[in-house]
């Protein structure tokens, strides 16, 4: 029954009572304990425990950099008013809502005197204390007043100290799209050497993707928001691809490959961008997720299966394309008609391979084709 007993409070996450319910019941069994005093031991026990974890807790977020107290501030070395300063560490000025300046040259014990009077007013008054350093208050309120000159920036949070004591962040939020031309990107490459000139700072930008996507997901370009039918969006949406399709040399040369439309080819030229950071089509495959992925033991190499990793919509419709090339090829063959190497390449694996290997295989000579195409031009 004990053991139920235990198992329980820890479920209910009565952690005080658990860790005491021993002791009080052995009491219970020599002593004669009515049951609200059986009871009210083990609730005063619970709000002990819950007192010492919460003021563990405060302390470990105060972030002081070492622990302090009066008794170890040697007040006639210091040259501060000792009677001065033990009122402040009796906390009567949070209570009126006072401002505290300490004043002195390094050495003086100012950081002594500060986090000492911010540990006695978490474990004798329960405050909430944050310790911050001159520098990270002075690189906030810098960062804060970058952000200031930017009508763009609709609030900003500062948020430093965490998660280690040297570390920190600044959240710049912007206002809603149609009430601003820049795009975050465009601010962010502003931003980035104002930030960087700060000294003692290493800091840099980041700037999350709209609408909740991954880092991997493509960038936004378009939005359109529409109360219409999803029938009469997708007509919309498909006109404007095939309008830009028209107006891009390079999703018209993509268009012009092999089991290529202009949904694909305008996805390619969205997700892929500068062509320039790939080194070659070898690279492009495998950052489309068409790399096996390498299972090597010693001199015994072994390739499984494809990676997967990478743009999921890019690669799902170079395979989809394979896969139309390879049936189309499939008849080609059978009514005599003459084909040329990649498809003649691609049938002789189906039937060496599969359908499907083929069909993964031939995508990922489309990827390494697609790079030739961005990057010579023709």
């Amino acid at each position: 029954m004990t053991t139920q007993t235990l198992t329980k409070m820890h479920e209910m996450k009565l952690h005080g009572m658990a860790a005491n319910y021993p002791e009080v019941a052995a009491q219970a069994r020599h002593t004669e304990f009515s049951p609200e005093a059986f009871l009210g031991q083990l609730l005063r026990a619970e709000q002990a425990e819950r007192t010492v974890r919460s003021m563990a807790y405060q302390m470990g977020a105060a972030r002081f950099p070492a622990h302090r107290d009066l008794a170890g501030f040697e007040f006639s070395q210091a040259g501060v008013d000792e009677a001065l300063v033990r009122t402040l560490h009796g906390g009567q000025f949070i209570d009126a809502a006072h401002n505290v300046v300490l004043i002195g040259g390094p050495g003086t014990g100012k950081t002594h005197l500060a986090t000492a009077i911010g540990i006695e007013a978490i474990q004798k008054h329960g405050k909430r204390v944050r310790f911050f350093s001159t520098v990270e208050l002075v690189n906030a309120l810098e960062l804060e007043k970058i952000g200031r000159d930017y009508p763009e920036f609709d609030r900003i949070f500062a948020n430093i100290g965490n998660p280690t004591v040297a570390q920190g962040s600044v959240i710049y939020r912007t206002v809603d799209w149609e009430q601003r031309e820049r795009s975050t990107l465009d601010m962010a490459r502003e931003l980035q050497p104002k930030v960087g000139a700060l000294p003692g700072v290493n800091a840099f930008l980041i700037t999350p993707p709209s609408l909740g996507q991954g880092f991997r997901s493509r960038p936004l370009t378009y939005v359109i928001q529409t109360s219409d039918s999803y029938e009469n969006l997708n007509a919309v949406t498909r006109q404007m691809l095939a309008e830009m399709a028209k107006n891009d040399p390079v999703i018209s040369r993509l268009e012009s490959l092999p089991g290529i439309g202009w949904v694909t080819a305008t996805a390619m030229r969205a997700s892929i961008g500068d062509i320039q950071r790939f080194k070659d089509g070898r690279v492009l495959a495998s950052w489309l997720g068409f790399t096996p992925k390498e299972h090597s033991s010693g001199s015994t190499r072994t390739l499984g299966r494809m990676s997967k990793r990478g743009d999921v919509y890019c690669r799902t419709l170079l395979i989809q394309g394979a896969r139309a090339v390879l049936a189309a090829a499939k008849r080609a063959q059978v009514a005599g008609k003459p084909m040329d190497r990649l498809r003649s390449w691609a049938i002789a694996l189906a039937e060496r391979r599969g359908f499907n290997k083929a069909a993964v295989a031939l995508a990922n000579k489309l990827a390494r084709i697609v790079c030739a195409a961005v990057r010579k031009g023709r």
